[in-house]
C-alpha cells in the first residue's frame, strides 16, 4: 500500500501510540508513565491505558523501576519489513566496493519524507576522514527535490545536514 497524497483523517489513539514509540526510541534509559504523559502532553489516564496496552502486546518492555522501553515485538515487525525490502543485501556488495575504492566508511540511506533513512553501513579499516561508530537511524539531512534518487551519484558534500562524525582516534 502506498502513502496517499490526499490527507486522510487520522485516528487519535493510533497517533498517540506512534508518538509513544518515537519518544521511547529517543530515550535509552526508558521513561515512566508520568514522564511519557508529561513530555507528550497526554492525560495520565490516557497514557496509562495506551502504555499498558502496548506493554501487554509486547511492543513495550518494563524494568524493575517502572520505566518503559521499546519491546521486542517491534524488532519482529522491523525484521519482517527488512526481509521484504531486500535492499540491504542487494546493495551491500556495492558498499564494500565503495569502501575499498575510497578508504572511507560507506552508508546506505534512502529518502523518506524529506529525511534520509539509514539502512546499512560498511566501515573502512583505514578511514580517511573518520567514521560513524553508531550512526543514527535517521540522518538529519534535507535533500532538495532535484536530488531525490540521485543522492548516491553525488559527492558526499552534496547534502548539508547535521551528522555527528567522530574521529577514528576518539
Amino acid at each position: 500500500m502506498q502513502r496517499s497524497l490526499v490527507k486522510q483523517p487520522s485516528v487519535k489513539s493510533a497517533n498517540r501510540a506512534l508518538d509513544i514509540f518515537e519518544l521511547l526510541a529517543a530515550e535509552p534509559n526508558g521513561l515512566t508513565i508520568s514522564e511519557i504523559s508529561e513530555r507528550l502532553g497526554f492525560a495520565r489516564s490516557s497514557t496509562h491505558g495506551l502504555v499498558h496496552t502496548l506493554y501487554s502486546r509486547g511492543y513495550l518492555s518494563l524494568d524493575a523501576g517502572n520505566r518503559f522501553y521499546l519491546g521486542v515485538r517491534l524488532i519482529q515487525l522491523g525484521l519482517t519489513v527488512a526481509d521484504r525490502l531486500e535492499l540491504r543485501s542487494a546493495a551491500h556488495g556495492r558498499l564494500e566496493q565503495l569502501v575499498m575504492r575510497n578508504n572511507d566508511t560507506a552508508l546506505l540511506v534512502v529518502p523518506d519524507g524529506g529525511e534520509l533513512l539509514y539502512v546499512d553501513k560498511v566501515i573502512s579499516d583505514t578511514p580517511r576522514h573518520g567514521f560513524l561508530d553508531h550512526p543514527p537511524r535517521r540522518i538529519a539531512c534535507r535533500p532538495g527535490a532535484d536530488q531525490g534518487t540521485r543522492l548516491l551519484d553525488r559527492p558526499a558534500g552534496g547534502c548539508t545536514g547535521r551528522v555527528v562524525r567522530r574521529s577514528a582516534r576518539s
